[in-house]
């Protein structure tokens, strides 16, 4: 025991954004997955439940604080601009509450976290942190701590840039693929040399790849898509497949550079799996009437302009490639909205609805109290009862108010309802399903994975993306500050750990200095590009 005392108890944490056991269970059953069924083989493993919504600026920094998105205040990849009804995108301020690298520095331990997705602009901390996707990309950017981190390892490494393809994901095509595997070489080799250079405590990386090839070929895997009956759905299929094996190999070659009392976490923000359409939201709020559009652009019409451009692949390639064309049909759809008589809105992607409330907007008229309510209620009755066309399917599996699922002083600022979809994952035969508007998309259900000299073989029920941050903080001898909201998981700990270590606390506290982010338009527009690559905006 004395001698456990004195080990450096340091934690090497991998995420995989978007991962999902729906993938990696069959993959592990076929061999093709051999580092993480070790881990999950002697470790406690299980599903994690990600946040309200399930999108990455939301969930990790839910990861990072151990707090809900009411307290740090993200709730999408954009954020409504006060007094208006204009989006921008999120900066990584997260309302003054510490950040797992903050409480580490502040014990006087050491960071190395690269690529951690909207973490810009990167914080000051005790080591070294490499901003994620959702940084704006260019020579001029600074996305690294410290500054000059950049030019040092573009100078090591040939090349150095934030962790993005700058590759549309869907339709896939080899060059996605051939970008992702240049920078998983890339990064594997700035994490050997950083491993073994630098005095690290905790040490993270987000692999993007899971996500970013799961938005492109998800559709070819599903087998009720019609993607997947395609000549070419084997190919993508395959490729899929094999940048999970990539990323198995990646923790495997990171887990070479730890020792034996390194504990190993791998989590993903988020899961994986088949959804309907998020332009479900805006249609249903349009055909109820609590959206409404000015003038030519009359409910039916948009709603037929959305199907199109939908349906129309090479429409949306081209405006892909007109910026310019994009952004002003953009603006010309936000400017037939017809504001004083629009109730409730969605934000990107229909996993938002705002309420234009009286004080919140400036053409806000519904009322407080009971008049607000009533409307909430309204709103997820009719989306809870969506049903794909033919069956008794339901599309969504359930609507929040804000108010049930958030706490916090940020919980003014966030959407009044967030819309949990259904995982349509293989619910249907294909025949069924064949004029279901489906897509790959984010899901509850992400992975949790956790293997050390502390960790007992178990599988973990319910466990929650705000546990993970205390969790790491006692597996590395530090106290957990008493403000978190997500709690240790005892029940992955090994008898007697708890013995030997009791779980310590210490008082909460917020952040003594303040991150100011002005964007300039570069910046915005960059981020968005990166957005749309995904599939987050139009």
């Amino acid at each position: 025991m004395a001698e456990r005392a004195r080990t450096r108890r340091r934690v090497l944490i991998v995420g995989l954004d978007g991962a999902t056991f729906d993938v990696i269970l069959p993959m592990i059953e076929k061999g093709r997955l051999p580092v993480l069924a070790h881990l999950m083989e002697s470790g406690a493993w299980g599903k994690l439940r990600s946040t309200l919504p399930p999108l990455s600026p939301v969930a990790w920094s839910s990861f990072l604080t151990g707090k809900n998105p009411g307290r740090h205040g993200v709730f999408g990849f954009e954020e409504v601009e006060a007094g208006s009804y204009e989006f921008r995108p999120t900066a990584a301020t997260r309302a003054g509450q510490r950040s797992l690298w903050r409480i580490v520095s502040d014990h006087g331990r050491r960071v190395v976290a690269l690529d951690i997705p909207f973490s810009h602009p990167p914080e000051a901390v005790n080591g070294l942190l490499v901003a994620g996707y959702g940084a704006p990309v260019g020579e001029g950017v600074e996305f690294t701590h410290p500054r000059e981190l950049r030019a040092e390892l573009a100078r090591r490494f040939g090349e150095f840039a934030v962790a993005v393809p700058q590759r549309k994901a869907y339709p896939p095509d080899d060059e996605l693929f051939w970008r992702w595997d240049r920078i998983l070489d890339n990064r594997a080799r700035i994490s050997d040399f950083l491993l073994r250079r630098e005095k690290w405590d905790v040490f993270m990386i987000v692999l993007g790849v899971t996500d970013h090839v799961q938005h492109g070929a998800w559709t070819y895997f599903e087998p009720m898509h019609r993607d997947s009956h395609r000549p070419d759905a084997a190919r993508w299929r395959e490729r899929l497949f094999l940048s999970y094996e990539k990323a198995d190999a990646f923790i495997g070659r990171l887990l070479e550079g730890a020792d034996s009392s390194t504990h190993v976490v791998v989590l993903s923000d988020h899961g994986f799996g088949t959804t309907w359409r998020g332009q479900l939201t805006r249609r249903i709020l349009a055909e109820a009437g609590w959206l409404r559009y000015r003038g030519l652009f009359g409910g039916p019409i948009m709603d037929f302009l959305h199907r199109a451009y939908d349906a129309l692949p090479w429409l949306k390639k081209t405006l892909h490639r007109r910026p310019t064309e994009r952004r002003r049909l953009k603006g010309a759809a936000a400017r037939a909205i017809a504001w004083p008589h629009t109730a409730a809105f969605p934000a990107a992607m229909g996993w938002q609805v705002y309420v234009n409330a009286r004080g919140a907007f400036p053409y806000g008229f519904v009322e407080p109290g009971e008049p607000y309510r009533a409307l909430c209620r309204e709103i997820a009755d009719r989306l809870e009862s969506a049903v794909a066309p033919g069956t008794n399917q339901p599309l969504v599996r359930h609507v929040w108010q804000r108010d049930e699922v958030f706490e916090g002083d940020a919980v003014p600022r966030a959407p009044d309802l967030l819309i949990e979809y259904q995982n349509l994952h293989g619910v249907a035969r294909a025949s069924e399903a064949a004029d279901w508007d489906l897509v790959g998309s984010h899901t509850m259900d992400g992975v949790l994975i956790m293997a050390g000299p502390d960790i007992r073989a178990t599988q973990l029920p319910d466990a929650q993306i705000i546990e993970v941050a205390p969790t790491v903080l006692h597996l590395m001898g530090l106290p957990v500050p008493r403000d978190m909201d997500g709690a240790v998981r005892v029940d992955a700990l090994r008898d007697g750990a708890l013995c030997e270590r009791p779980i310590a606390v210490e008082r909460g506290a917020a952040l003594t200095e303040s991150v100011e982010n002005v964007p300039s338009p570069s910046e915005v527009a960059s981020v968005r590009e990166q957005l749309r690559n995904l599939g987050y905006l139009e």
